[in-house]
């Protein structure tokens, strides 16, 4: 039934539009424009103010607030409704109809520009902080420690446990403020501040340090460091974290030569307990997904070269599948024979 109102959903929807743009008097723009201006932004300034204490008392994140009203902050197309009931039942007159009819048309088409003007001031309020944040970060009194993790989230919170827990110590940076806290909470030591920036990674022993391992998240910001460390600390080798196979290619270009996708290795053990699951041995499903993640590392390293030429990149691709299919194909195959002839063996000592 979904389905098949779908279309006339659409259709009836154009036709509701349609009709109201061609009872919009755009002459109103000319003849009383400071009215239809001051109707426009008193509604907007109700309603984006009354959403913003809303989105407050429903326990809305802070940053989150004001866009969440503008994004609400339009008028919606039942208001079109309601002008034409109540200027038939003499509520309104047909000048007030026409004028809000305005207003609530102009409020929807402010809402992407507002949206643009939000974006705009929070990037100015985000470098802002970056700058001031230069003199905010803290002071790293670990000395001579042979490892620096750049970022300590889901990703490199395991790194770094484990090789605190064999005993290395590491120098940690985040500039999550919220993340830190929560950190340090339980236990860790993390400094604050943006591991992109030079004169903090001097701070922390970089120059001496053996390893960095790159686990921040933000792709731009990963990249970012990793070339401030190619220039500036040549000798420091980098173990880093790839969120997908673009950033993996980026990384591999940039001759990291240790990049761990971050979700490659779960979903590979996943699919292990998937093949268990289907009634394959857990021994023989172990060496499938080891031959996948072989094989998969391969074709990714042969796709770098290609990655620019869409047309090389998706031949690669599938000949990179179809090799692997023939690969499982003949252990299939081989896998049966030699169980079928250990079958027979056991057959003929029990007889």
């Amino acid at each position: 039934l979904e389905t098949d109102i779908e279309p006339f959903k659409g259709l009836l929807l154009g036709l509701f539009f349609i009709s109201v743009g061609m009872a919009i008097d755009f002459g109103l723009l000319v003849s009383q424009p400071g009215l239809v201006a001051s109707l426009v932004f008193g509604f907007l300034l109700v309603k984006v103010i009354t959403l913003w204490v809303v989105a407050r008392v429903m326990g809305v994140n802070a940053k989150q607030r004001w866009l969440f009203a503008f994004l609400l902050s339009q008028g919606g197309e039942f208001a079109f409704v309601v002008f034409g009931a109540s200027r038939l039942a003499g509520v309104l007159s047909r000048e007030w109809e026409a004028l809000l009819t305005m207003a609530v048309a102009l409020s929807m088409a402010t809402t992407p520009l507002l949206l643009i003007v939000h974006d705009w001031w929070m990037a100015r309020i985000e470098c802002a902080q970056r700058r001031g944040g230069a003199d905010e970060a803290d002071v790293i009194d670990e000395k001579d420690a042979p490892v620096i993790i750049a970022g300590f989230g889901r990703f490199g919170q395991i790194i770094g446990r484990l090789l605190m827990a064999n005993g290395i110590r590491t120098v940690v940076l985040d500039h999550d403020p919220d993340q830190i806290e929560m950190l340090r909470k339980f236990g860790n030591k993390v400094f604050y501040g943006d591991a992109t920036r030079l004169d903090l990674l001097r701070a922390a022993g970089a120059g001496d340090a053996k390893l960095l391992v790159n686990a921040i998240d933000d792709m731009e910001d990963n990249l970012k460091l990793t070339d401030l460390v190619r220039e500036h600390f040549p000798q420091l080798k980098i173990v880093a974290r790839a969120r997908n196979v673009t950033h993996y290619v980026e990384l591999r270009k940039r001759g990291i030569e240790i990049v761990e996708r971050e979700t490659f290795e779960s979903a590979l053990l996943a699919g292990r307990h998937a093949l268990e699951t289907m009634g394959i041995d857990r021994f023989r499903a172990r060496d499938m997904a080891n031959i996948f993640r072989r094989h998969n590392i391969v074709v990714t390293e042969a796709m770098i070269a290609h990655f620019d030429d869409d047309d090389r990149l998706v031949s690669t691709a599938k000949a990179g599948r179809d090799e692997l299919e023939e690969q499982f194909a003949k252990d299939r195959q081989q896998f049966e024979k030699e169980h079928s002839s250990k079958e027979w063996h056991r057959d003929e000592a029990a007889r």
